[in-house]
């Protein structure tokens, strides 16, 4: 097996914590991800929902890594997977809606930039929601509660869906 693959299978040597868990997914943000590897991953998961006979899905994504190796701005990441997603589903048959996830261990700055994407119209309709997801230790009551509020009412006000991992 790879590293990666022997990376993202649990073992009995591991910790049971969720955080745990989430560490195993730390060496993905270790890879590089530029448009080709982007593009390479979107068509694999569109050839791969096709060939399990699934004809709906909602795709979760995180900026970071994609703004990162792309040297992009974040509207122009998700523009770009749009493309490539609506080529590929169209392809197949299927149905495929990207959805923003916002990870609770990035800094607050980078998670009220990618949420801010939704004042792009081009940006708008090509993200069914947003959600809340990553280590949820992370999250610290009213605090946390009062920085996402007016994130996720922007995000209702557009007619978006709203997930939170808590």
């Amino acid at each position: 097996l790879s590293e990666i693959q022997q990376r993202l299978i649990p073992s009995t040597s591991d910790s049971r914590t969720f955080q745990g868990f989430l560490r195993r997914f730390d060496i993905l943000d270790k890879l590089y991800w530029d448009r080709w590897s982007i593009s390479h991953m979107l068509k694999q998961i569109c050839w791969d929902l096709a060939a399990n006979k699934i004809g709906y899905c909602e795709l979760k994504f995180s900026l970071g890594r994609y703004v990162r190796d792309c040297k992009a701005t974040p509207e122009d990441v998700i523009l770009f997977m749009s493309e490539i997603i609506g080529e590929e589903a169209e392809n197949w048959g299927i149905v495929i809606h990207l959805q923003l996830a916002l990870k609770y261990e990035s800094d607050q700055e980078q998670q009220l930039r990618f949420s801010q994407v939704i004042k792009n119209p081009r940006v708008r309709d090509c993200v069914c929601g947003i959600d809340l997801v990553g280590d949820e230790s992370r999250f610290f009551g009213e605090l946390s509660a009062n920085f996402y509020k007016p994130i996720f009412e922007e995000w209702k006000d557009a007619g978006k869906g709203l997930q939170a991992h808590v």
